[in-house]
């Protein structure tokens, strides 16, 4: 590799490294120190409306990869954006004060940190997944570390807070952090590095240590997935196994979660029942509030008002959040992005050692998500989306960047 080879890839990780920082704030600077959340919420902003514009006009000019991607994203907020107007028009505005604004508030963040990651993506495959894994990985440990000094939390928003928030959306951050080093050693040095260890363990122990039992069913599925890469076990279309299983655990506990059996069956692997119980009381008021509206949904109904419906100013339950907002088409809409990525990795060649262990690690993130959505209705649930960009770019581009 020439010297000037050597500095163009310095180069871009230093910049790919300050684009992760912007586009991935700790929430803890929002909610404490208002002045740099304003410069860091400015600079991130400006970066959006670049790469939006940048993706606009490769779209336009039919150059842009991850196309089928971007549009079920855009479509998933479309289609909110359609079904609360509807609401509105048939309900009147009482429940909907401000939801036309948070809807295009939370598609304008998407659709920007989609296009901003695909840039990166394009650009530089190896050096984004450095990127992200030095700055994601480090935020963890931070986390980790906070937790370990202010157990009761640093700051109070309602819960104590730590430096990536309250303990229920650590995962919004920590799980890309993670996914990102493992994917990034195992691709690049194919196995799976210290630093990668590390963060899962900070990670893992951060929802252990707060109590977090939902995000800590996500990364102990991941602790499950990296022993088996380690140990080398052969799974037979890993993939399938793993969506579907996802999905029946989902119905299940939405449905049948309140039976005297699953109750004691939690009881007996948890001591979590009186939260479970609470989740599934929320649950059940959102079905019967969903009665009569499983086609178009509620549309996005104000959080406060929801509070007062069903004692949650969401579902704490991201499939059952996506059926209230939009519907069995909004439900359709997301799991068929996450669908595209599984039919994926079932493509790939899975004889080759490395390609395999890609796809393991892919198949149990994937997992992992729709495990820890079946509890959660996650404020940021976006940063996931970026989980399904690097696995498709991983699966549909990584090749062919490695032989240009």
């Amino acid at each position: 590799m020439s010297a000037n080879n050597k500095l163009c890839i310095e180069v871009n990780l230093i910049k790919y490294i300050f684009i992760s920082i912007v586009i991935f704030e700790p929430m803890s600077i929002s909610e404490t120190v208002s002045g740099l959340h304003g410069i860091w919420e400015s600079l991130r902003y400006v970066l959006y409306c670049y790469f939006i514009l940048e993706y606009a006009i490769s779209l336009i000019r039919n150059q842009a990869k991850e196309r089928k991607m971007f549009f079920l994203i855009a479509l998933f907020y479309a289609w909110q954006l359609i079904t609360t107007y509807i609401n509105i028009e048939n309900s009147g505005s009482n429940l909907y004060e401000g939801s036309i604004y948070a809807i295009l508030s939370e598609a304008f963040n998407a659709i920007g940190l989609f296009a901003c990651v695909s840039h990166m993506l394009r650009r530089d495959f190896r050096n984004t997944l450095k990127a992200m894994a030095i700055v994601l990985g480090m935020y963890s440990i931070v986390n980790f570390v906070t937790i370990v000094i202010f157990p009761n939390g640093y700051y109070e928003i309602g819960y104590p807070g730590y430096f990536l928030g309250d303990k229920n959306n650590h995962i919004t951050t920590s799980f890309i952090g993670t996914f990102c080093c493992l994917l990034s050693a195992i691709y690049s040095e194919n196995k799976i590095s210290f630093y990668s260890i590390l963060v899962l363990a900070a990670s893992f122990l951060s929802a252990l240590f707060v109590g977090s039992f939902t995000s800590l069913y996500a990364f102990a599925a991941i602790v499950v997935g990296v022993i088996v890469i380690l140990l080398n076990v052969e799974i037979k279309s890993p993939e399938k196994k793993l969506f579907v299983g996802a999905i029946g655990f989902c119905l299940v506990m939405v449905f049948l979660g309140a039976s005297d059996f699953v109750k004691d069956l939690i009881s007996h692997v948890t001591t979590r029942t009186i939260t479970f119980d609470t989740r599934f009381v929320t649950w059940g008021k959102a079905l019967k509030l969903l009665a009569g509206h499983m086609i178009l949904g509620l549309g996005y109904i104000n959080k406060k008002r929801l509070l007062t419906i069903i004692g949650g100013s969401h579902a704490h339950n991201y499939y059952l959040e996506c059926l209230m907002r939009g519907g069995i088409v909004q439900v359709i809409l997301l799991l068929v992005m996450i669908y595209l990525s599984f039919c994926k990795m079932d493509t790939w060649n899975q004889s080759v050692k490395n390609e395999r262990r890609i796809v393991l690690l892919l198949a149990f993130s994937m997992f992992s998500i729709m495990l820890a959505s079946v509890f959660e209705a996650y404020l940021y649930f976006r940063n996931f989306f970026v989980v399904f960009l690097i696995s498709d770019f991983t699966l549909s581009y990584s090749r062919n960047l490695e032989e240009e």
